[in-house]
């Protein structure tokens, strides 16, 4: 796993799995995202990307509970 910070049109997570994740899994509660508690999640494939409602600022916390599935 990786994850990178990404500041185009709006703020965005990117986290990168090894494998495609199941894009119907519900992620709340798994994907804990610095003391942001509202944004939005996508999946794409093997990536999730993470979009703050609101502005980040600093170095913040990422982590990924166990619970996130893959597509097999």
């Amino acid at each position: 796993m990786d994850a990178n910070a990404l500041q185009t049109q709006e703020q965005c997570v990117k986290i990168q799995f090894s494998d495609p994740l199941n894009p119907d899994q519900d992620l709340r509660g798994l994907i804990v995202l610095g003391n942001c508690s509202d944004f939005k999640l996508s999946v794409k494939g093997n990536l999730l990307f993470a979009y703050p409602q609101m502005p980040m600022e600093g170095a913040n916390n990422l982590t990924v509970n166990e619970g996130v599935l893959n597509t097999q």
